[in-house]
């Protein structure tokens, strides 16, 4: 693998982690207000 692509790669890693990161925060969010509501 080339420097570009190991970039390449890190860089869509980061953006799936960095997605499902929103997904489970989202989905902590309206669990919490489920509980407290």
């Amino acid at each position: 693998r080339t420097a570009k692509a190991q970039r390449i790669i890190n860089f869509v890693v980061g953006c799936v982690m960095w997605f499902i990161a929103l997904q489970l925060e989202k989905e902590g969010i309206a669990h919490a207000q489920a509980l407290f509501s």
